[in-house]
């Protein structure tokens, strides 16, 4: 095999960050190396969001950027792939090939297909595009699992964090969406395949654990459904031989199907986080309706009650759509009242964005840009009111934290909590500098911006294993 390099942007969801590393595994494994410079790379894969019309624009921005390589390197090849390549397939110009979620082993054979073609030829060739031949088709066996990329990489050039996929695809349907159009209906992993990854990557001493699903809590396989596994997890880590145990996190949470028995999984794991990610959307039942959330606000509102009854030091984030189709004022001001009722610790916001192929596409009255533009300001100033004063609950507290790497700022370091919120904090003359992937205590002194900042207490302390829950 030739000394090939390549490099893989990331677009969007962790998913597409966690499918990235299959890719990486998949042509690693076929001779091709991986660079993180991409000025170096003989091929750039840029792995594309469908989500919202911006994103694909950024993706397709960044391809007339890579242009410029081409005047330098004849060879050079740009990929495409992902959702944006299974949603526009062989409509996406200047790139050499177009793969979408179901073709990624297929890339190896792909791309040395070009080469000979270029090599072959001075004519210029057409894209090779692979996308399913239908959207909703059921993708099968389609990934090595456990994933090469994470599990058989040295333990010393690992991150301290790690995705997990559990599942993929969705069955919602939820009329603005376009995932399961793109991704495929929902199937689950093999609960066997889920802990085997899990367990080697604890072993390696990777710190952090997130199981991914675009409706995580929707997983389902041989009777074995969301929350066991996560009691399954919780339950065999307790074995694991490692210094540090990990940190399990999950995303993203679908309100339809939410259940005390998840509830009660997440206050009672020992290594299940307190923090939970439950997007609302809206906080109007005729928007919801339209949207076909498949829940109200009412029961929204009793789950959230539900949760921090049982689990009263549990963060709660969301995701909210502005300027749906119909959306009146009296429906967004529903949204705002949720907003201000539920007081979330952070939220992603967004304004509704037209997707071809979904439901949605062609409902009326269509909300104008300029009101969706108002009513999305006007919520992220609500919402980045209540986001610093749900920080700023965290001053004179003292947090548990693991430590990620240097902040972008000075010579701080950053890192997350059980709740995932991003601490940035200095160290003491007397203690020594922790290392990324440590866990420390940090003593909460102020915020800045709205980010807490504070002052390292002690480096290198065993994650808290009792009295944890409703602390």
């Amino acid at each position: 095999m030739r000394n090939i390099t390549f490099h893989i942007i990331s677009y969007g969801c962790q998913m597409n960050v966690y499918d990235s590393r299959i890719i990486a595994s998949i042509l690693s494994e076929n001779g091709y190396k991986e660079t993180a410079d991409e000025n170096k790379a003989d091929i750039v894969i840029m792995n594309t969001c469908s989500v919202r019309e911006h994103a694909e624009q950024r993706a397709i921005g960044r391809i007339g950027d890579l242009q410029k390589f081409r005047e330098k390197k004849p060879n050079f090849l740009i990929g495409v792939v992902g959702c944006m390549a299974q949603n526009l397939g062989n409509s996406i110009k200047g790139a050499d090939f177009v793969v979408g979620p179901s073709g990624y082993r297929k890339l190896p054979e792909i791309i040395e297909s070009i080469f000979k073609t270029k090599n072959s030829s001075s004519k210029k060739s057409n894209a090779y595009t692979l996308t399913s031949n239908t959207s909703l088709e059921l993708y099968s066996d389609i990934f090595p699992e456990p994933v090469p990329a994470q599990v058989r990489m040295p333990a010393s050039t690992l991150h301290p964090t790690a995705f997990v996929s559990v599942m993929r695809g969705c069955n919602n349907f939820c009329s603005y969406c376009i995932v399961p159009y793109v991704r495929g209906r929902a199937r689950s992993r093999p609960s066997s395949d889920i802990l085997k990854e899990i367990e080697l990557l604890a072993n390696k001493g990777v710190k952090e654990i997130t199981l991914l699903g675009q409706s995580v809590n929707e997983y389902s396989y041989n009777g074995i459904n969301f929350s066991q596994l996560l009691m399954l997890t919780d339950e065999m880590l307790k074995q694991v031989q490692h210094d540090s145990v990990p940190w399990i996190k999950f995303t993203t949470s679908h309100p339809k199907d939410m259940s005390q028995e998840l509830i009660d999984a997440i206050r009672d794991g020992e290594k299940i986080c307190e923090w939970i990610h439950l997007p609302i959307q809206s906080g109007s039942n005729e928007v919801l309706k339209k949207m076909g959330r498949g829940y109200t606000k009412e029961k929204y509102l009793d789950w959230i009650y539900k949760i921090r009854k049982s689990i009263p030091n549990i963060a709660i984030t969301t995701d909210i759509l502005v300027g749906f189709h119909g959306e009146s004022d009296k429906n967004f001001q529903e949204t705002l009242e949720v907003i201000k009722e539920v007081r979330f610790d952070f939220a992603y916001m967004f304004k509704y964005s037209e997707r071809p192929r979904t439901k949605a596409y062609t409902m009326k009255p269509i909300v104008p840009e300029k009101i969706r533009i108002e009513r999305l300001e006007k919520l992220i100033n609500i919402q980045n009111e209540i986001s610093y004063e749900k920080s700023s609950e965290l001053i004179g507290t003292t947090q548990e934290v693991l430590v990620l790497g240097k902040s972008k700022k000075g010579n701080s370091l950053y890192g997350k909590t059980r709740q995932n919120k991003t601490i940035v904090f200095d160290s003491s003359s007397k203690i020594t500098l922790p290392l990324q992937g440590d866990f420390v205590e940090v003593k909460i002194k102020e915020l800045r911006g709205w980010t807490p900042y504070g002052k390292l207490l002690s480096k290198k302390i065993e994650p808290q294993r009792t009295q944890r829950k409703t602390s």
